[in-house]
């Protein structure tokens, strides 16, 4: 039951995100697999409600709602990573066909988190589905420990992909970073926009730099000193300081290579 009811929301989950513009950062993972999970969960208590009634829908609003939203977090993160390491080895095969980096190595593999994100989410639902039709006592007190800890865990993941969220792009370039480092140097030289060459090329969404006033000076109102003949003092007029946003792609992955290499 398991690994049907987890299948089919992973198939729904690769079928909404492929070439989707709008899954284009981290995060979206957790969003689109919690979505995908509660609308699973919705149809589901509608047919257990239908025959169970009104008891069957209060125990399932506090044990199988909670459930498919926890098991959706361990789904929404690997499926997160296996996107980010699949545009990876898109973008080293890439520069490595243009000749701006040298292949080395293997390649950056994403097999493996995709594996992962419909594994945990099966085996997390298995232990689920397992203590509540077991019948025995000991294993309701399990489930209870079981789900306080998923409780635990999950938000706590959800706040720490919240904050450190970034787009998938500057998380995949840092990967081609991390693994050759003398093409972050050569970004860095040449102010080598790897992330803008590769949308140009390869994807129609361009990155855009965008340009702000740094401030407006307050324009003066004219005074008059009568109504017969009225004087004007001077309008200084609004002065702009462009102020170029910092280059995001170079500095998560400066972060991300200086991480790797205190560890």
């Amino acid at each position: 039951v398991a690994l049907v009811e987890e299948g089919l929301k992973w198939v729904a989950m690769l079928i909404i995100t492929q070439n989707n513009k709008e899954f284009n950062s981290l995060f979206d993972g957790f969003v689109y697999a919690i979505f995908v999970s509660l609308g699973f969960a919705t149809l589901e208590n509608i047919l257990y409600v239908a025959e169970g009634g009104l008891r069957v829908a209060l125990v399932r609003a506090v044990t199988s709602i909670p459930g498919h939203m926890f098991f959706a977090v361990f789904m929404g993160y690997f499926y997160s990573e296996y996107h980010k390491k699949e545009l990876a080895s898109r973008m080293e095969a890439y520069y490595s066909s243009i000749g701006l980096l040298r292949f080395r190595g293997e390649k950056i593999s994403y097999t493996s988190s995709a594996i992962l994100s419909l594994l945990i989410p099966v085996l997390f639902h298995g232990f689920y589905d397992f203590c509540l039709s077991a019948n025995i006592d000991f294993l309701l007190f399990v489930f209870v420990i079981f789900m306080i800890m998923l409780y635990t865990v999950c938000f706590k993941q959800i706040n720490k992909a919240a904050k450190f969220d970034a787009p998938d792009t500057t998380a995949a370039i840092s990967l081609i970073y991390v693994k050759y480092p003398e093409f972050l140097e050569y970004a860095r030289q040449r102010q080598f926009k790897a992330t803008q060459s590769y949308y140009q090329t390869v994807q129609p969404r361009p990155i855009y730099q965008n340009l702000r006033p740094a401030h407006h000076n307050q324009v003066q109102q004219p005074t008059y000193q009568s109504v017969q003949q009225p004087t004007y003092q001077s309008v200084q007029q609004p002065t702009y300081q462009p102020v170029y946003q910092q280059n995001q792609q170079t500095q998560y992955a400066q972060q991300s290579y200086n991480r790797q290499y205190q560890n």
